[in-house]
């Protein structure tokens, strides 16, 4: 099983992946913390706008919203196994 640890924006569309840690500090974190986005949570890439940012994401049935800058402070893994 390779597992690939990359930021969040890197992980391709359609790809299931979990959540390593959150590199954000204080207010932004604890509102990640807050709409799901914890340390071991599954994660969707599902959609990205024209300019590619922001990135819609499906994570607790819920689909969210992030600005790259915002995502690339997630730190993802992923693996055959969770495709």
């Amino acid at each position: 099983m390779n597992r690939i640890e990359v930021e969040l924006p890197q992980v391709p569309l359609g790809r299931r992946c979990r959540i390593v840690r959150l590199n954000h500090p204080g207010a932004i974190r604890a509102r990640l913390l807050e709409i799901g986005l914890v340390p071991g949570a599954e994660l969707i890439p599902l959609f990205r706008s024209w300019a590619w940012d922001p990135t819609a994401y499906l994570v607790a049935g819920t689909v969210i919203a992030l600005r790259n800058d915002d995502a690339r402070q997630i730190v993802m893994e992923y693996s055959e196994d969770l495709s």
